[in-house]
């Protein structure tokens, strides 16, 4: 799973942070998150953590903010959706090796 939240904080770093935290960056994150929790639910707690360690410097009013934006329910949409549809199979490397085995 690690792989698939540093693969979505890059590309959310790549489309540049305006604010913080940025919408986009927190969704994709969290959905990726998500997903892999529900393929792996011994991920969750490892998943739950990284997204803390990420947003740790924002205040529960600023990580509100972002997650009621139309621009982060867009994103966590989208990457939902992506990852529902993907092989299961890639689904799996997409969450990390540990999966693959199941």
């Amino acid at each position: 799973m690690a792989s698939a939240l540093c693969t979505a904080c890059a590309l959310a770093q790549i489309a540049g942070a305006e604010s913080y935290p940025n919408p986009e960056f927190l969704a994709k994150i969290e959905a990726t998150q998500s997903f892999c929790a529900q393929l792996n639910p011994k991920t969750a707690k490892t998943g739950a953590a990284f997204v803390a360690a990420l947003t740790g410097q924002a205040s529960v009013e600023e990580l509100k903010k972002a997650r009621e934006s139309d621009e982060y329910r867009q994103a966590y949409d989208a990457v939902s959706a992506d990852l529902a549809s993907a092989d299961p199979k890639l689904a799996a490397q997409t969450c990390g090796d540990d999966l693959q085995a199941q």
